[in-house]
């Protein structure tokens, strides 16, 4: 026996709300935690890189931190820096895997991280 369409159309759009409202809501809170991988191709460097409230608090580049200045943190993405010497911008591809590049004095580079 077929579903009516009046009673089947409302619950899917139903769904459907909740799932993107749902999908919205965690926003920024989606990065929460310490990510870490490598810079480079040919010869990676390790990178850490921790977000708590919705934005970048800690990043370190082969062991050495340095100042985070400004942050702006998505659903998917995240980019951060200092203003003067280095810019990282990410991209969330799931829960636990982002890819991104590394724009520095020194040149670019390419980040793949894993959350940890």
């Amino acid at each position: 026996m077929p579903i009516p369409l009046r009673i089947a159309i409302p619950t899917f759009l139903s769904a459907l709300l909740f799932t993107l409202v749902a999908a919205e809501a965690a926003g920024p809170s989606a990065w929460q935690g310490t990510w870490v991988g490598t810079v480079g191709r040919q010869k990676p460097w390790p990178i850490s890189i921790t977000i708590a409230d919705g934005k970048v608090v800690k990043y370190s580049l082969d062991g050495e931190p340095f100042a985070v200045q400004f942050s702006r943190v998505t659903r998917t993405e995240a980019d951060f820096g200092d203003r003067d010497n280095y810019l990282i911008e990410l991209e969330r591809v799931n829960a636990s895997t982002a890819f991104g590049k590394l724009h520095s004095r020194e040149g670019d580079g390419r980040v793949s991280l894993v959350r940890q």
